[in-house]
């Protein structure tokens, strides 16, 4: 697997001295290694293809944040993580990564921690890119909500500043049976809206999974009847967890992330005419403005890696307080 770099030359790694935390953001295709300083800007980041099972990517991630460190030739405090699937607070352990290939609890943590002698902090990855998405667009204490679709599909959200972690795991919104679906999901559910919204699923759904997203939606407007059916339960999907988002937890921000975020207005236009469609049938919905709330996240940062250093950073503060 050969990694994709940044312009970002080793001669500038070697000589940054506030680079002190890797971030690393696993996503169900793709895996983003990135060396991040205090100010949280991304100074280098490698991309490779995601491995499935667990000792596959075990194995690919310490490979590839061990070249990161090499690359970087200083040192590194401490690796954040953000990877799909259910994280144990308390062992570190992953579990239920679908997308990954990965069904029974894996000690990751410390199976990282272990070999890279340095502390690592594990998070969901969606949490991460929550996490980049405040501390990039100088939110603060806005509520927010990052919706990321791609291979699979699943929120993060930051209330007051705030990781909403929830009790095993907030965010699986993917995984909530949505009106109209009756697709089988990996989960044992059907009707997922993963199912219906995500990357994977739509090509998978259109019987052309090698292909793109952007190539999905041209079809459509070509006037493929199939891939505008596949389309439309997109857009019904997306508009339908954004409102209940809105209503639930009334965050100011409700930003669509991932790999079909690439649309843009393509995606995001037609999930606004669905928004304000509700408004017009109720007072009440109309009242929450949800056409306003809803963007896409930037694109050109590396909001998983920026937050997923975050996670790490956490671990650095940690140690240096620590008798």
């Amino acid at each position: 697997m050969t990694p994709v770099s940044s312009p970002t030359t080793a001669d500038t790694l070697a000589t940054a001295p506030d680079a002190t935390t890797i971030g690393v953001d696993v996503g169900g295709t793709s895996t983003r290694v990135g060396v991040v300083d205090v100010g949280g800007h991304v100074l280098a980041v490698e991309t490779t293809p995601t491995p499935s099972g667990a000792v596959a990517l075990t194995d690919h991630l310490l490979e590839r944040i061990a070249a990161m460190r090499s690359r970087f030739g200083g040192t590194v405090d401490a690796v954040g993580v953000g990877v799909p699937g259910r994280i144990d607070p308390a062992t570190g352990a992953l579990s239920m990564a679908v997308n990954l290939g990965i069904s029974s609890s894996t000690p990751l943590r410390d199976r990282l921690a272990s070999a890279l002698d340095v502390p690592v902090v594990l998070g969901n990855d969606v949490d991460a890119a929550a996490l980049g998405a405040v501390q990039h667009l100088g939110l603060g204490s806005r509520g927010l909500a990052l919706v990321s679709v791609g291979t699979g599909l699943a929120a993060g959200f930051v209330l007051d500043g705030a990781l909403l972690r929830g009790r095993v795991g907030a965010g699986e919104i993917g995984h909530v049976p949505v009106p109209g679906g009756r697709t089988s999901c990996r989960c044992g559910q059907v009707g997922c809206a993963e199912t219906m919204a995500s990357g994977a699923a739509m090509l998978r759904a259109w019987g052309r999974e090698g292909t793109s997203i952007e190539a999905l939606w041209d079809a459509a407007d070509a006037g493929d009847v199939r891939a505008a059916t596949i389309r439309e339960n997109c857009t019904d999907t997306l508009a339908w967890l954004a409102q209940d988002i809105v209503m639930l937890l009334d965050v100011e921000d409700v930003l669509i992330g991932g790999g079909v975020s690439r649309l843009g207005d393509r995606l995001l236009e037609p999930v606004r005419e669905r928004l304000e469609q509700q408004a017009a049938r109720s007072a009440l919905v109309a009242s929450f403005r949800m056409p306003d709330r809803l963007r896409c996240a930037p694109a050109d940062v590396e909001l998983g890696v920026i937050g997923a250093a975050t996670f790490a950073a956490s671990a650095s503060s940690t140690r240096a307080v620590t008798p």
